[in-house]
């Protein structure tokens, strides 16, 4: 059984009648109007579950409107009914916004299914529209945490670039700082909102799959393709696609990239056909871009058609105004989470905060208020609590890769006061140098896998030669990006 209340527009008052007598009798309301005037007022004073609009009324054509239902109401199906039935006139009233056409006179059977179709579809809409708002809530331009000058300005931007919502985007910033929220702002505060938001990490993914994860791929393209997959751009359209890590890409995946940029089309893997798709491409990195374009890895052409707009988010020493903010955010979020009570920091905690150098940026910065929150009770987050990583000198800006050249083999110990990630490089290094940059070797010696080495090499920047010098002090002031 269906319920619901509906709208009748048409101009024949016995018709009108009759249609809502029996609707009445399977329990649907129904409210009724002869004209496009008082169709417009009933829309303008009351929601409804569905409208059935007749296309002639003694006022203008019934497809007029449409658009003002849709407006007022967006999750309100609109049904257009005729005894004038063609192809011309159902196609135009779907390119109206029309959930769907019925020539007169209607079955009450046919009738029944298509309205508990459209009260369906309804509810589906509305809670959509439900998840739209929460995200742009959560995620919107306001969920950028800062009121110094610097995200001031990134504010003022990201508005401005909101308005273009087909315009490649390149954000830059350093690990932890935010690009990642900033791309969400961008897209829930568009047009776009309502569509799919699709990360994709580049690094994360195996070189060997990422073109396949990206693109889609057809069935027996190769062996264990046994049906057709759609690509995170096929998934995206007419929403947003989100490439971290861009650097990261192989020149022939780069190449790829560029053409769909281009064109906004694409071949699936072992596909034939063009297939096109609406999205809206965002790319970041934490890379100095213009440095891999002049080494080589990374291709000039695609560098300047992904930096139409550029985005530069500030690290977290740049705008330690806004530590106080964040600290009250990170409290609140986690309170809620853990269920805990802090009130908020002492005097002594937020100086401790507002002097840390911060190299891992906002990510660190959270990751420290959950710790002391997790381990202890409160109600202030004492500066004794706080564990920061100060053994790590913050990046000056965003950085090329670190060169770490390989030497013999050597019995170097671990240093004392490094801190984590200093400690991985050099296990990385020694690994590296053990095995004279065989990295599946190296990879069986650290006992894991040769993506994850890989992955390893690329997070800190580590650009290998295999020539035999010392590496020691090189170690020490090796640096990630």
């Amino acid at each position: 059984m269906i319920s619901g209340q509906i709208l009748i527009v048409d101009q024949d008052s016995h018709f009108r009648e009759q249609l809502g007598n029996s609707l009445s009798a399977e329990k649907i309301g129904c409210m009724e109007a002869g004209s496009l005037r008082e169709a417009a007022r009933l829309i303008e004073l009351n929601e409804f579950d569905t409208v059935l609009l007749a296309q002639r009324l003694p006022d203008g054509n019934g497809l007029d409107l449409i658009p003002a239902v849709l407006n007022t109401h967006p999750a309100t199906p609109v049904i257009v009914m005729t005894a004038y039935s063609s192809i011309a006139s159902a196609v135009e009233a779907m390119k109206r916004g029309a959930f769907d056409y019925l020539p007169k006179p209607v079955s009450k059977d046919q009738l029944l299914v298509t309205l508990g179709k459209a009260f369906e579809t309804r509810n589906l809409r509305q809670e959509m529209a439900r998840i739209t708002s929460e995200n742009m809530m959560r995620y919107g331009l306001d969920a950028i945490i800062g009121q110094g000058p610097a995200i001031a300005g990134l504010r003022e931007a990201l508005k401005k670039i909101v308005q273009a919502p087909s315009t490649t985007v390149l954000i830059q910033g350093e690990s932890g700082s935010g690009k990642e929220l900033v791309a969400k702002a961008l897209h829930y505060t568009s047009r776009r909102a309502s569509f799919p938001f699709v990360p994709i990490n580049c690094s994360a993914i195996p070189e060997s799959l990422l073109e396949s994860e990206l693109f889609g791929y057809e069935s027996g393209a190769f062996t264990d393709a046994k049906s057709t997959k759609r690509g995170l751009f096929e998934v995206g359209n007419n929403g947003t696609v989100f490439l971290d890590e861009i650097a990261e890409l192989n020149l022939g995946l780069q190449a790829k990239i560029l053409r769909f940029l281009e064109e906004q089309t694409f071949k699936r893997v072992g596909g034939t056909r063009d297939i096109t798709v609406d999205v809206r491409v965002l790319a970041a990195t934490n890379v100095n871009l213009e440095r891999a374009v002049s080494e080589g890895r990374f291709r000039e052409d695609l560098y300047y058609r992904l930096k139409v707009v550029p985005v530069i988010v500030p690290p977290l020493r740049e705008r330690t105004e806004d530590i106080p903010l964040l600290v009250r955010y990170f409290i609140d979020h986690f309170n809620k989470r853990f269920r805990k009570r802090f009130d908020d920091v002492t005097p002594e905690a937020l100086r401790k905060l507002c002097m840390h150098p911060w190299p891992g940026n906002v990510r660190e910065l959270k990751n420290a208020i959950e710790r002391v929150i997790i381990l202890e009770e409160g109600p202030l987050i004492e500066a004794s609590q706080l564990i920061l990583n100060d053994g790590r000198l913050p990046p000056t800006e965003i950085k090329p890769a670190t060169e770490i050249k390989l030497c013999n083999p050597s019995a170097d110990h671990i240093p004392e006061n490094l801190s984590l990630e200093q400690i991985e490089i050099k296990a990385l290094v020694q690994a590296l140098e053990r095995t004279n940059g065989n990295q599946t070797n190296a990879a069986k010696a650290l006992d894991i896998s040769r993506d994850k080495l890989r992955y390893l090499i690329r997070k800190y920047g580590l650009k290998m030669e295999t020539r035999v010098v010392s590496s020691r002090a090189r170690i020490k002031s090796a640096s990630y990006l």
